[in-house]
């Protein structure tokens, strides 16, 4: 007998949880969907785009700069390199 009321208990929590869920998930869904709208509105109002766009040109033409001074310099190493290599006793004898 115990096991029924147990069982009858659970069935009915079950299904008034699953009623609790359905009456109010809808409302609290639209409450989060309205609170979320509102806040990309005010993020999106106060977004600078063109600003945006032009600290990423930027930082893309200093990036840019960098590694064309980073290849600068090692052809300038590659030509040091060279240089001592074919001046070297070891480089005329190769030759």
């Amino acid at each position: 007998m115990r096991r029924r009321d147990l069982l009858a208990q659970t069935r009915r929590t079950a299904r008034g949880l699953r009623g609790a869920c359905e009456g109010g998930g809808a409302a609290a869904m639209r409450v989060w969907t309205v609170l979320l709208g509102a806040v990309l509105l005010l993020a999106a109002c106060q977004a600078d785009v063109q600003d945006v766009e032009t600290k990423v040109k930027a930082k893309w033409e200093e990036t840019v700069e960098v590694f064309r001074e980073y290849v600068n310099r090692l052809s300038l190493a590659t030509d040091d390199i060279t240089e001592q290599i074919t001046s070297s006793q070891m480089g005329k004898e190769m030759e």
